[in-house]
């Protein structure tokens, strides 16, 4: 499978090794789906790497390349990527046309659909709308991260919250790393 040494160093926990790999794989590939595959992998583990500018590149390239490929699926999650890079340099408004994208292909109650919007909930302030995602309807790693979520808003207003380090420790094992990073 292409890319496979990328996977294999992402189960180490090694990001940067897995990018490396990655970006061999993708200029190596003449299949324009495998390429913007390859594209997606990189700029999330850019985004892990809060490498913010460069993500949204990639993402940008991969989005631009599955534009004229058949592969719906792989356009919505690189719409959700590409969301979650412009919220993190803080365009929510155009990472909610990225989430209305990836929205108008995957069913809006698909755990990464629901973890982006409660991203942009999160980083709006908008505390009412966050609490009444129910987080335990999804599969993980999406409940969790949405629980960090809902914790760290209610620490952010003043609120005691003991189990905060606890829901952050267990957010993202490394089993689940692949998918909570939005790897393809």
């Amino acid at each position: 499978m292409i890319g496979e040494g990328g996977y294999r160093a992402l189960e180490r926990g090694d990001l940067i090794s897995a990018f490396n790999e990655f970006s061999l794989a993708e200029s190596g590939a003449s299949d324009p789906l495998e390429r913007s595959r390859m594209m997606i992998n990189k700029g999330a583990l850019l985004l892990a790497m809060g490498r913010y500018g460069p993500a949204l590149r990639e993402l940008l390239r991969a989005k631009s390349l599955l534009k004229s490929a058949n592969d719906p699926q792989l356009l919505a999650v690189a719409c959700l990527d590409l969301a979650k890079a412009l919220i993190a340099i803080g365009r929510a408004e155009d990472a909610e046309s990225e989430l209305r994208c990836a929205e108008g292909i995957a069913a809006r109650d698909d755990p990464h659909v629901v973890y982006v919007k409660a991203l942009i909930y999160f980083y709006r302030g908008q505390a009412d709308e966050l609490e009444r995602i129910d987080e335990r309807a999804l599969r993980g790693p999406y409940d969790r991260l949405i629980r960090v979520l809902k914790l760290r808003m209610k620490a952010d207003r003043g609120e005691s919250v003991e189990d905060y380090e606890e829901a952050l420790r267990e957010a993202v094992p490394p089993a689940a790393l692949r998918e909570a990073l939005g790897l393809v």
